[in-house]
């Protein structure tokens, strides 16, 4: 009787045991996390972007441009500010084939000659729209060119009979609209590059001549000099600004298209 317990009691026991080893070799494993995919969106994680670039109508520009990052407009919208300019100087010189730029010009007593200075710069407002949160964007922007002219010259009159030495410095404003489309190529290092192009419309512009040297400065007690200069500079203002003005008209729509490349950060 004891043998049979003990033979039964092996046989449960081995029974036990094989039953033990099935159950672990079907027991149900833990389910495999799919391996961390990339971003689909390289600009997650970067709010603020630096560029240089340039283009057809479009002068040298640095631009910096903040994109929205809240939990609502997040990667959706974006604005900035830009200040560019052109080497005019240099431009010229190569068109006239000459390393001095120099100008004469007569008119109503005026005498302008000599040599000339030129600086061209803009400045710009921006604000962007990205409708499908990626790389393709709509812009509507504001902007500013600055043209300066310096040149010295001499001024007559019957009022003032001896000759007026002069600086003349003349400015020329032209505000302008821009609506333009582009896309921005970003990496995940924050290395990006922009295309863009569209449509620019020129607004009225503005202009205004001064006169300055040390000759003025020394005919600040002659009355019939000042209302020479006065005059002259009011007639040069005019004449300046609605030279600009038939340029603007004639020209009131142009393209426009630029490249640039830039760095991407999270700035905070």
């Amino acid at each position: 009787m004891l043998e049979k317990i003990l033979i039964t009691g092996a046989l449960t026991a081995i029974l036990l045991a094989a039953a033990a080893g099935v159950s672990a070799q079907v027991a149900p494993q833990p389910a495999a996390q799919p391996a961390a995919q990339p971003t689909t969106d390289a600009r997650d994680g970067f709010d603020l972007s630096a560029d240089v670039g340039a283009g057809v109508l479009e002068f040298f520009h640095l631009d910096v441009t903040y994109l929205t990052s809240g939990r609502q407009l997040r990667r959706l919208l974006a604005f900035g500010v830009g200040v560019g300019g052109f080497p005019l100087d240099k431009a010229l010189s190569v068109l006239m084939k000459t390393d001095d730029l120099s100008a004469s010009a007569r008119m109503q007593g005026i005498t302008l000659k000599g040599s000339v200075e030129t600086q061209l710069v803009s400045f710009r407002l921006f604000g962007r729209w990205f409708p499908f949160r990626k790389a393709f964007f709509t812009e509507l922007s504001g902007e500013a060119w600055r043209l300066r002219v310096k040149t010295v010259g001499t001024v007559t009159s019957d009022d003032y009979g001896e000759l007026i030495e002069v600086k003349a410095k003349a400015e020329v404003w032209v505000p302008m609209i821009g609506l333009h489309g582009g896309w921005r190529i970003l990496w995940k290092n924050g290395a990006f590059l922009e295309i863009a192009g569209g449509l620019n419309v020129f607004l009225s512009p503005g202009a205004e001549v001064t006169l300055g040297g040390t000759t003025i400065d020394q005919l600040a007690g002659f009355e019939e000099a000042q209302a020479t200069l006065s005059q002259t500079q009011k007639f040069l203002s005019d004449a300046v600004e609605d030279g600009a003005n038939r340029i603007t008209k004639k020209v009131k729509v142009f393209p426009t298209g630029t490249l640039r490349f830039g760095w991407a950060f999270d700035a905070w």
